[in-house]
């Protein structure tokens, strides 16, 4: 029998692919999903590491939030104990620096000979700031001002000796570091209607000891006589 295909020949289906064609393109399709086989394989594998990286990053992620708090915990810690240093030394130096006036009055009284008068008394406490060391400007001062009725300028020598002089029942000096004589004149004009006619003016400076060097306190109790007169 014989077969005409009336099929116009644009229209009619082309011949089957050669071989060889047939086999490249089933060698790609193969190629291409052993490619896909082996890359998902692998990245399946590597899941369980970087789930494991991940794991440690987080812990040393914990663990560096965790030292940052105890560090700065300590660092307040530290700062408090600093604080509470230094108020403690401030109190410790206040108690080792703390004089009791009203008996180191009393024994000035005690010293004055009977023929000279104290005309003022004061302490004067510098504004703390860096000093060299040794400069007694920067310690506190006790200024005894007075006269002594005479020209006779040894009553003041007299005096200032008995200022530094410590005994076991007198402990004045004990608190200050020098005595230094500031000033010394005879004035006439202000004692002229007087017995002597004149007399001698003297300004003291008693330097106190600062507190690195003075000693522990100590109460001594000594029997007092009568107030002078």
């Amino acid at each position: 029998m014989v077969s005409v295909n009336l099929i116009p020949e644009e229209l009619r289906m082309s011949g089957a692919t050669p071989l060889p064609r047939r086999l490249i393109i089933y060698g790609g399709v193969a190629l291409n999903c052993i490619i896909l086989v082996v890359g998902l394989t692998y990245f399946l594998s590597t899941i369980p590491g970087l789930d494991a990286k991940g794991s440690a990053l987080d812990r040393e992620i914990y663990q560096a939030e965790t030292i940052g708090k105890v560090e700065q915990e300590y660092n307040s810690l530290v700062q408090q104990k600093r604080d509470f240093e230094n108020r403690k030394a401030t109190i410790d130096e206040i108690e080792n620096t703390r004089i009791i006036w009203a008996e180191k009055l009393d024994q000035l009284w005690d010293m004055v000979p009977p023929e000279m008068w104290l005309t003022n008394l004061r302490l004067e406490i510098p504004k703390k700031r860096a000093s060299r060391k040794g400069q007694d400007s920067q310690s506190p001062k006790l200024i005894i001002e007075g006269f002594t009725a005479g020209p006779e300028v040894s009553k003041v020598s007299d005096f200032i000796r008995a200022l530094e002089r410590e005994t076991a029942d007198d402990d004045f000096f004990d608190t200050f570091k020098l005595i230094k004589l500031v000033e010394l004149y005879l004035d006439e004009e202000n004692f002229i209607e007087y017995e002597e006619g004149v007399a001698t003016r003297f300004v003291l400076e008693l330097v106190l000891k600062p507190s690195s060097e003075e000693e522990a306190p100590v109460s001594r109790k000594k029997p007092r006589g009568n107030p002078k007169k």
